[in-house]
């Protein structure tokens, strides 16, 4: 008797169900299943609305950039860079395989608008960063190519300053007061610097510039506070650019390069620019700003440290061990986390807020305020947020077990159908061999 060493169709059944069983639990992590080969292509933009680079922008406030796998923003406040300067912080939010950015300021007339991303795109498994990344438009007949490059150190030891803000006004009728409109007028052009202190201004007008750095705690691009660290230059920017030639490395595989090649590109200048930024040794203590980001969280900067932490008295709530305070070490911007739901859910925080500030006379007196707070990020928003996350989701899924059935189906027709009715199966060849060792009757 020939003894069959393959599984039975039973045992096949089997096989299969817990394959789907498998498919199930990696759909319900909403992640990629482990192994495989790691993914080290960073994601690629298939299409955007505006198309990138338009002209006679007048009304399109809304921003998206549709990339060919699902994207996440990195810390959007620090590296993404909107110019000209927004006073109003625009929404820029990743859902899926789109980026949108909504700008809340009113679009200027004839100008051109740089969304700068630095390398805060990244696909949303690996990681992976898209790379040097701005988006350009123009609300004018055309679109202002021209940039300026430099570095920003610190003037006290010469080590660069990383995530200052970089700023440039246009020299032209004003040019005699130039240095008061660092004061009083917000940016023209901005940027920030990365980990090396470095910096790219982008969408430039041909002429000549006046260039400012600072570490701007109001966010609203003028220096106004003595606590502010700032730099400038005396120098005069004038825009230009040439061709010029710069060596690409053809990589063979992760250790050898194959060769290097000259790849062309158009050079800006000037690439630079110093700016050496210090800060003033006394400091006025007043309230910057407040800022509700979430419902469930409220923030309040101050201009300098304090050695006690503002009085809170809840107006519309009872704010008696109401939040979870999360402060600097100089107490100079404090956090606070609500802890109950009906507080949070509250559409409007009315606040009165008690505080040490700097008076009139130079010295510190305490001073009320009232917050009327409203969250930025509403409840209608989260809801449609999450259902677009849950729609990408079952999406990812349907393809996922749509793929296993397919794979399913061509295992089944890869494999010998039972021919015995016990469920038990054999080869042509094991069957023929087994007939001619049968003994004769």
């Amino acid at each position: 008797m020939i003894k069959d060493k393959r599984p039975s169709s039973f045992l096949l059944h089997i096989s299969l169900l817990a394959a789907w069983i498998v498919l199930l639990v990696a759909c319900a992590r909403m992640g990629n299943p482990d192994g495989g080969p790691y993914d080290e292509t960073p994601p690629k933009v298939v299409r955007t609305s505006p198309k990138f680079g338009s002209a006679n922008v007048k009304h399109a406030k809304k921003i998206i950039i549709e990339f060919d796998e699902m994207v996440k923003i990195d810390n959007a406040m620090e590296k993404v860079v909107i110019s000209p300067p927004q006073i109003e912080q625009p929404e820029i939010e990743a859902v899926g395989k789109k980026v949108t950015v909504t700008l809340l300021d009113s679009l200027k007339p004839d100008m051109t608008y740089t969304i700068d991303f630095s390398d805060a795109i990244v696909d949303n498994n690996e990681g992976n960063p898209y790379g040097d990344y701005a988006f350009t438009f123009s609300t004018g007949e055309q679109v202002d190519t021209f940039q300026m490059s430099g570095n920003v150190l610190n003037a006290s030891d010469l080590e660069p300053i990383k995530g200052i803000l970089v700023g440039l006004y246009k020299v032209d009728s004003l040019q005699s007061t130039v240095d008061s409109l660092f004061k009083t007028v917000p940016f023209e052009r901005i940027s920030r610097t990365d980990s090396r202190g470095h910096f790219v201004v982008k969408g430039l007008s041909p002429g000549q510039y006046r260039a400012f750095a600072l570490k701007d705690q109001n966010q609203n691009y003028i220096y106004d506070q003595r606590a502010e660290m700032v730099a400038f230059t005396e120098r005069i920017l004038e825009t230009s650019s040439k061709p010029d030639l710069r060596p690409d490395t053809v990589w063979h595989d992760s250790i050898h390069y194959d060769s290097i090649v000259m790849t062309p590109y158009t050079h800006y200048y000037p690439d630079d620019i110093v700016l050496l930024a210090f800060e003033s040794a006394t400091q006025d203590r007043h309230k910057l700003k407040e800022e509700r980001p979430i419902p469930q969280q409220f923030t309040i900067y101050f201009t300098a440290p304090s050695d006690t932490l503002p009085k809170l008295t809840g107006l519309n709530f009872n704010a008696k061990d109401a939040f979870i305070v999360d402060a600097s070490k100089k107490n100079d911007t404090i956090n606070y986390w609500i802890r109950d739901s009906l507080i949070y859910n509250l559409d409007t925080l009315e606040i009165q807020i008690d505080f040490f500030a700097t008076d009139t006379t130079g010295t510190l007196a305490l001073t009320t305020d009232t917050l009327y707070l409203f969250s930025k990020l509403t409840k209608e928003k989260i809801a449609k947020q999450q259902q677009e996350k849950y729609e990408e989701w079952v999406k990812e899924c349907k393809q996922k077990a749509k793929d296993a059935r397919r794979a399913a189906r061509k295992q089944e027709q890869t494999l010998p159908s039972p021919s015995l009715q016990g469920g038990d199966s054999i080869s042509v060849n094991e069957e023929t061999s087994a007939q001619s060792n049968r003994p004769l009757l």
